[in-house]
């Protein structure tokens, strides 16, 4: 049976804009978090984790979409009568790693879609959405990440916690440019807006499927071979320099315009540098590691 999704009200005062959002607002939206909560929430959805040949989106993803869209908004997605309504532009496949190598599993799942947004705007306003899960730890995490206490035996087997940005202890400075980074990355895939499969797409270039982004940062550099050696496939290099992975990485970088980041294309897994967002918990204190696929 499937439980209940809870995105509890703001507790800012005045309430973010963006919780809840107005109904007629553009905004791009990503809820993500553990794959035992999402499991919850969507217990029949299958999951597709073969690494070389995953499909997008995940069958969960739009399930997952529709049911966030519903708690926000007070209403079901209806983009057969409305062109833009709700549009499935990422998705996020934490893999489990084993000896630096991705398996063909996953526990952390993530899905962006856009409501209202232009075709070509890359840079709308964003909502983050977390899912906390309790059951595993018995709240701890949500009481040390939440600036207020929660109950777990209030939502064991009832209902899923799912917390925006606003309402939680880390600010999340760098949210619109990851998430919108993000679906810009994946611009060869085909916008996925139920009811509408033929929408075009948003660009011609093609990407390849998987990038990695190294935010200009000595600090950084510094941090991660000397917090995470063991766990990377290879030193760091001087900033913006193409970071290598033997037999794994190609060597080919390419400078954003007008950017201070790099993207390096790689053939099975993304690792990005981005600032306030650390779902592995490799904190560095200024930047952090992402594995993605």
């Amino acid at each position: 049976m499937a439980l209940e999704l809870y995105i509890p009200p703001c507790i800012k005062n005045p309430v973010h804009p963006h919780h809840p959002p107005p109904a007629e607002k553009p905004l791009r939206i990503q809820i993500e978090g553990p794959l035992v909560s999402i499991q919850k929430l969507v217990p029949k959805a299958k999951w597709h984790t073969d690494v070389f040949n995953h499909t997008f989106p995940q069958p969960a993803g739009p399930l997952l979409a529709r049911l966030v869209f519903e708690k926000i908004f007070g209403r079901q997605a209806q983009p057969e009568k409305i062109v833009g309504d709700l549009v499935i532009r990422d998705e996020y496949l934490g893999w489990v790693m084993e000896g630096g190598r991705p398996l063909n599993q996953i526990d952390y799942y993530g899905v962006t879609f856009d409501h209202l947004v232009p075709l070509h705007d890359d840079n709308p306003e964003v909502l983050q959405i977390n899912i906390i899960e309790m059951d595993d730890d018995g709240g701890v995490y949500a009481n040390e990440h939440l600036p207020y206490k929660v109950n777990p035996a209030d939502y064991t087997g009832s209902k899923v916690l799912a917390v925006p940005r606003c309402c939680q202890k880390r600010k999340g400075t760098q949210d619109q440019s990851r998430i919108n980074f993000e679906v810009v990355d994946r611009g060869c895939k085909e916008p996925v807006q139920l009811g509408h499969a033929n929408r075009p797409k948003i660009r011609k270039d093609q990407h390849a499927p998987f990038s990695q982004l190294v935010k200009s940062s000595s600090h950084n550099i510094a941090a991660m071979n000397s917090k995470h050696a063991e766990a990377l496939p290879a030193p760091l290099t001087s900033l913006d320099h193409l970071i290598r992975e033997r037999e794994q990485l190609q060597p080919a970088s390419t400078i954003l315009p007008d950017s201070d980041h790099s993207i390096v294309y790689t053939n099975n897994y993304t690792m990005a540098f981005c600032s306030d967002y650390d779902p592995l918990g490799w904190n560095t204190g200024d930047e952090e590691m992402r594995l993605s696929g």
